[in-house]
């Protein structure tokens, strides 16, 4: 323990000193410290934003933190009663941490990434929670670490809001939850998981998640199944945006679906491309509820008397597809063999009502856009 004489004259050499000391143990209920083998200390600490010293001072302090120390006696051997805890030796300021019984802000941080690849690393964050930390793998043998060599798996009473986990390169390496407990006893579960671009399935947009409209001013909800992330999000059309804030028409996320915004303006259809990891996309659309359908693309010859069983319009986000036929192999319609009849794309092919031996299928096909109102 150092000790810095404070005062102009020997009166206050030995009536005021300072003193510097590591704290080993804190008791936050009552305020106290351990400090050089120095037991209830108290700390009288003015945190960071207040003018005086406040009640649970002690929670901006740590185990390990180096704490400037004032003794009023100038014992050369002072007692707990004689010392205050009042700062930091490097004199920095921090905030305080209480632990209000209704506190439920501390959560994982959105932008921590969920993908680690194998013989990889990434920092993973918690927010608005009061250290001391307690971080836990979950499960023990999931293959991800808190070190390098792949030994650690909990680590406590630690001020970090952030830890660097890795990633080993064993086949099992798939997933784990990083679990994170404050001082308040509130708990945040983080999820990573390894992603083989090799092994999972393409990304592909999913239309039984998403949104098939929206309104001005309102917010669809957008999805893919498969890939790995991260996903790279874009959107083009009039009047979307990925913010509230109507500024974003790109944005990177870990999760597979996001929040789609319409403003005042908004018309027609949002074109929206994801792209993962591993590179590869896939396309979506949602239709605002201003706009109409205007044809893209039609192909062979309208017969309105043809099998009507075979008829069939579906809207599917941005596109409207429309077919309609189907000829008889076996008693041909007005002498129509299957050469007159033209192969035309099936859009989109609902069920198997077409799917007969003797009818080929479709003869007919258009291609309808939601655009915005000329």
């Amino acid at each position: 323990m150092s000790r810095i004489a404070y005062g102009s004259d020997l009166k206050s050499l030995f009536d005021t000193c300072f003193m510097t000391g590591t704290i080993s143990d804190i008791n936050w209920e009552n305020d106290t410290a351990t400090v050089n083998n120095i037991s209830d200390v108290p700390i009288f600490y003015h945190c960071e934003g207040h003018t005086s010293t406040v009640e649970q001072g002690s929670s901006a302090f740590g185990i390990g933190d180096d704490g400037l120390i004032i003794s009023h006696t100038g014992a050369a051997n002072p007692g707990a009663s004689d010392l205050k805890i009042v700062a930091f030796e490097d004199g920095s300021l921090r905030a305080c941490c209480y632990c209000p019984e209704d506190s439920t802000d501390f959560d994982c941080d959105e932008n921590n990434p969920e993908n680690i690849d194998k013989g990889d690393y990434e920092d993973i964050s918690v927010v608005d929670g009061c250290p001391l930390y307690t971080w836990e793998i979950d499960p023990v043998d999931s293959g991800f670490w808190f070190d390098s060599g792949y030994s650690i798996t909990k680590i406590e009473d630690t001020m970090s809001e952030t830890q660097t986990v890795y990633a080993d390169t064993e086949d099992e390496t798939e997933s784990a939850t990083i679990k994170v407990t404050d001082r308040c006893d509130n708990t945040a579960e983080c999820e990573v998981k390894t992603c083989d671009c090799d092994v999972e399935p393409d990304v592909a947009y999913d239309d039984d998640t998403s949104d098939d409209t929206i309104d001005r001013e309102d917010i669809a909800t957008i999805a893919v199944t498969g890939g790995c992330p991260p996903y790279a999000w874009s959107v083009e059309g009039t009047g979307f945006w990925f913010d509230a804030e109507y500024t974003l028409t790109e944005i990177e996320s870990n999760a597979i679906s996001i929040i789609l915004y319409a403003d005042e303006t908004a018309c027609g259809a949002a074109t929206i491309t994801v792209t993962d990891f591993c590179e590869d996309s896939c396309d979506g659309g949602v239709r605002c509820t201003e706009g109409e359908w205007s044809i893209l693309e039609t192909c062979g010859t309208e017969v309105e008397d043809s099998q009507f069983h075979c008829r069939y319009t579906v809207a599917v986000g941005q596109y409207q597809y429309k077919s309609q036929g189907c000829y008889d192999y076996i008693a041909p319609y007005d002498g129509c063999d299957d050469e007159c009849v033209e192969e035309c794309p099936a859009y989109y092919y609902p069920g198997p009502s077409c799917n007969m031996a003797s009818f080929q299928c479709i003869n007919y096909s258009r291609l309808r856009g939601w655009i915005c109102p000329p």
